[in-house]
């Protein structure tokens, strides 16, 4: 309902729920995703910026551990969009950890 209202403040006449969710001639499933494709919602910015700068003092271990933290604690909105932005971070040790592990002396590359 959240959602809704907030996009109703925004949307000029809509005709429909479907009308609604409709940004930039993109259908959207729900009103939540809407608000985030208008740019009405914060877009979790300030916990990407948190990672990317405790990254430069942090294990990516470290890392792995706040993201954690900040996933149990409920406060991302939307994980999967934190998780696509820092993703290099979070992992930039683990081909390090495995070498050591498997005491592998060759390259070990990451395949996208």
């Amino acid at each position: 309902m959240y959602y809704l209202r907030t996009l109703i403040n925004y949307v000029k006449g809509p005709q429909s729920f479907a009308e609604i969710r409709t940004v930039n001639n993109v259908h959207y499933p729900t009103f939540k995703e809407a608000c985030y494709a208008m740019g009405l919602l914060d877009e979790d910015k300030e916990f990407i910026d948190v990672i990317m700068e405790t990254s430069h003092w942090s294990t990516g271990s470290s890392l792995r551990k706040l993201f954690a933290i900040l996933l149990l604690s409920n406060q991302i909105s939307r994980p999967e969009f934190v998780w696509n932005k820092t993703w290099e971070y979070l992992t930039n040790d683990i081909l390090n950890m495995q070498r050591v592990l498997l005491q592998f002396q060759g390259n070990l590359t990451i395949h996208k």
